[in-house]
């Protein structure tokens, strides 16, 4: 039998099955190689520039979990609603005063002072002429925001046929009520450091005294969202001796201090901390502090109601986004320095406006609310009208309201 010998594979056959499989392991290699490096150099460019973000930003935030969480319920549950009698259009109606001929005055987002008329044939107040009753622009003044083309009036009071002014750009200064000239008290570099965010002030009963805040030391007024972003309690306390025209400050590192109110004998002094969500109640003359109450939503202007009660205009609940936001200081400085300001500014949203009475303890006497923001937005301030109404006014808004609350 002829047995034939089978041939082996050749060898050429085998080298060329070894090169594919070493180029498939290659290319796998190479493939593994080339994302991995992608991976390294992306990661890598985001890291640089998110550490460029943190560098730049305009923030140095800190962590805000201290800020007390006091929930919508006891003495502040929502029962009384705010109403709104009559709506009046007008952007940033913030302070009312109103003087003794039932004339009020507000001041705008625009700079103007308007001064609304009672009705003419009624005396309704509120239901009159509008007009401008003072333009605040001092060219040559100095200004706490260099930005600014105008002034920003806040805390209005009226004196004597004055009317007192705090302006967030320029300080401190009186219109005479007929005559419609302005003088200076205090400008923004009268003290050291210079006034940042100058917000709301009163005035003892001899006009010999003006109390008065400096809301934050970092941001003016045009970057004041930045204040509650970074966290940080730099508002200050002052005492200004009009004879001496001397300014002291007796407290600092306030936590955007704000509204400023004093009792009828002038021996507590209320003041708001609106980053903090709290009120202050200072026993005078040696400023001890005689109660500290927190509230659900972040205090503004406080003002007299009767005798030795006070009404304290607050909004913004401290909701689930807020709070996420106050425990992670990181991101609020990567946000500021990622985010243009006028974006933050608009994207800003305020829920819930409550205004709350107490006595001059600090006892919480009764709440009213506007969860929705149906009838106020942002209430930040309120005051009795001499007809028995009470003018609520809005830094954020664009109406004043004039509404009768239920007792």
């Amino acid at each position: 039998m002829d047995l034939k010998q089978r041939k082996p594979a050749s060898s050429g056959n085998h080298e060329a099955e070894a090169t594919k499989q070493s180029k498939s392991i290659t290319n796998k290699a190479g493939t593994s190689d080339g994302t991995l490096w992608k991976y390294l150099k992306y990661t890598s460019l985001l890291c640089v520039g998110l550490s460029l973000v943190f560098l730049s930003s305009p923030l140095d935030a800190e962590n805000l979990e201290w800020i007390k969480d006091v929930p919508l319920e006891g003495q502040f549950a929502v029962e009384h609603q705010i109403t709104a009698d009559k709506s009046m259009a007008m952007g940033g109606a913030e302070c009312v005063a109103e003087d003794d001929d039932r004339n009020i005055y507000t001041g705008l987002h625009n700079g103007n002072i308007i001064k609304i008329h009672p009705h003419h044939l009624t005396g309704q107040i509120g239901e009159g002429e509008q007009e401008i009753f003072f333009k605040s622009h001092f060219p040559s003044a100095p200004k706490a925001d260099q930005e600014a083309t105008h002034g920003r009036p806040l805390g209005l009071r009226i004196r004597k046929n004055k009317l007192y002014v705090m302006d967030a750009i320029y300080g401190i200064y009186t219109v005479d009520l007929q005559t419609r000239e302005a003088t200076f008290l205090l400008q923004i570099d009268d003290v050291t450091p210079h006034l940042m965010i100058p917000d709301d002030m009163d005035i003892t009963a001899d006009g010999k005294t003006i109390y008065f805040t400096d809301a934050s030391s970092r941001f003016a007024i045009g970057r004041a969202i930045y204040t509650f972003l970074e966290g940080k309690c730099t508002g200050r306390l002052y005492r200004y001796d009009v004879a001496t025209k001397q300014a002291e400050m007796i407290k600092s590192e306030m936590c955007f201090s704000n509204g400023v109110q004093l009792n009828e004998d002038e021996t507590v002094l209320v003041v708001a901390e609106t980053l903090a969500r709290r009120v202050n109640y200072f026993r005078l003359p040696d400023f001890q502090l005689l109660n500290q109450i927190y509230l659900p939503t972040m205090p503004d202007n406080v003002r007299r109601s009767g005798k030795n009660n006070f009404w304290i205009a607050s909004c913004g609940i401290l909701d689930d986004k807020t709070k996420f936001l106050d425990s992670h200081p990181i991101l609020r400085r990567l946000v500021a320095g990622i985010i243009p300001y006028s974006v933050l500014h608009r994207a800003t949203e305020v829920k819930h406006s409550l205004l709350i009475k107490t006595d001059d303890l600090g006892n919480i006497l009764k709440t009213y609310h506007d969860a929705d923001n149906a009838n106020v937005f942002a209430t930040a301030h309120a005051s009795d009208l001499s007809d028995g109404r009470v003018a609520l006014g809005t830094f954020m808004g664009q109406q004043l309201v004039i509404t009768k609350l239920e007792d």
